[in-house]
């Protein structure tokens, strides 16, 4: 015989079910009030790379410890010193042991798996035979393979203009060797992925969109007669949910800003922005990070990564400025991959490596200050996940694997990390042994991952609570 909580579970799901709206609600609404208690949250896992490292002295604090002062780079995280880690001496050593790896740009493979690549005919560059894909799963996977979370998807691949995505080697997930998951860049297709629980017709989501209409317009009303027979704390997760689908739509869309909250997106090709065009970049980045946000509150999935570029494209930062733009005589090209090759070369060139740096330092604060919004009981969604900013170069002009790659850890992933503080690990440790940390906080228990000889179960211990 069922229990009261299960039967009133169930009835819920069926009312979710009449009213079409699927599973997507179903996490947001408790049997009973979850207040603050142990496990009463998931926990959540989120890995952010961004390409072509740093500058070494502008990135690092100065001193080890809590009392840390962050440096020119990573400033824009000073509101989030208390829930952030900065982890330095974390050494890419499966990369610079595998003779496929010509260079950094081959390493991205590596990130996430820990073991050594697979090898075949590099088609870029007339390099020859190099590392083209992974030679395993990737953490993400195997995190998601152990877990077996039941939300609507078991992990989320996604980025923002990754100009080699043709390319194996430059993708993060993989769910086996030589076997990519090819990453999601578009945010109007993500956006219909995650919703498509809503169980409306096509004809009829094409109709509300050209005729700017919501898609929650067409269930307002069984919406309110369905809210009715909620207690208060659940109308208020339902309403917190509706409010946040519109304004996604409001930002992927315009015209659905009828409210004037002030979410003014540029509309390019038909109210859409161009996905593939570079000024559009941090709009798109933006987009892509609150569907990321929602789709973690919303519980439809617990695990995701996000990859910023690639680096070897033609992305150019048009919009930090005109040092950014164009040609000229002291800047002869403008894209990511070149400046990062110029500095050092003058002060000019390492001044704008910098600033490229720090703006993405810039939307992982974003990311971050979206993910502290959300109250999950005493604490936030923030509270409850693990979210790795790594980038997969120690010096991008020297395409270096380490020993110094530039780390940060945030959150507390439901109280397995230690944030508030910046951890000098002194003599380098494999990656791998971070990926471990990270398989650990979420709940799968092992000390390896990987090639075995480059992990080690004690080396990061100072990072847990």
């Amino acid at each position: 015989m069922k229990s009261t909580a299960q039967s009133h579970r169930f009835s819920r799901r069926t009312l979710l079910s009449g009213l079409g709206l699927g599973g997507a609600f179903l996490p947001l609404l408790e049997s009973e009030p979850v207040g603050a208690q142990a496990g009463a949250f998931p926990k959540r896992l989120v890995i952010m790379v961004t390409p072509e490292g740093t500058i070494q002295d502008r990135f690092w604090p100065a001193a080890a410890g809590a009392n840390y002062t962050l440096n020119e780079i990573t400033n824009p995280l000073e509101s989030f010193k208390a829930d952030i880690q900065i982890i330095k001496g974390i050494d890419m050593k499966s990369a610079k042991d595998d003779p496929g790896v010509n260079g950094a740009h081959d390493n991205v493979c590596h990130v996430l798996t820990g073991v050594r690549g697979h090898a075949g005919p590099r088609g870029d560059h007339d390099l020859g035979t190099a590392v083209v894909a992974a030679g395993g799963i990737s953490l993400d996977q195997y995190v998601a393979n152990q877990l077996k979370p039941q939300t609507k998807l078991a992990s989320l691949v996604m980025g923002v203009q990754i100009n080699w995505t043709a390319l194996q080697q430059a993708r993060l997930s993989w769910t086996d060797r030589n076997q990519s998951v090819t990453p999601e860049e578009d945010p109007y297709r993500l956006f219909d992925t995650l919703f498509s629980g809503f169980n409306m017709p096509a004809a009829m989501i094409d109709k509300s969109r050209a005729e700017g209409r919501s898609v929650l317009d067409y269930v307002a009303k069984d919406l309110t007669r369905f809210s009715a027979r909620l207690g208060t704390e659940d109308q208020a997760r339902v309403q917190a949910h509706l409010n946040a689908v519109r304004e996604l739509e409001r930002g992927l869309d315009p015209r659905f800003d009828s409210a004037g909250s002030g979410c003014v997106v540029p509309i390019l090709e038909g109210d859409k922005l161009d996905t593939k065009a570079n000024p559009n970049y941090p709009q798109i980045g933006k987009l892509q990070m609150d569907l990321l946000v929602a789709a973690l509150a919303c519980d439809m999935t617990r695990i995701a990564t996000f990859e910023w570029n690639s680096g070897v494209g033609n992305l150019v930062m048009s919009w930090l400025g005109p040092e950014f733009q164009g040609a000229g005589d002291e800047f002869p090209t403008r894209t990511l991959h070149d400046m990062t090759h110029r500095a050092g070369q003058s002060a000019a060139h390492t001044d704008r490596k910098t600033r490229s740096d720090q703006w993405h330092v810039e939307q992982f604060a974003y990311f971050l200050s979206k993910l502290k919004e959300i109250k999950e009981g005493d604490g936030t969604l923030l509270d409850n996940t693990a979210v790795l900013l790594l980038n997969h170069m120690h010096d991008g002009a020297a395409h270096s694997h380490g020993p110094h790659l530039p780390v940060i850890l945030a959150g507390r992933g439901g109280g397995y990390f230690k944030p508030g503080q910046f951890v000098d690990l002194g003599d380098p440790v494999p990656h791998n042994a971070l990926l471990v940390e990270l398989a650990r906080a979420m709940g799968v228990e092992t000390d390896s991952f990987g090639d075995p000889q480059y992990n080690g179960t004690s080396a990061l211990s100072m990072l847990r609570a």
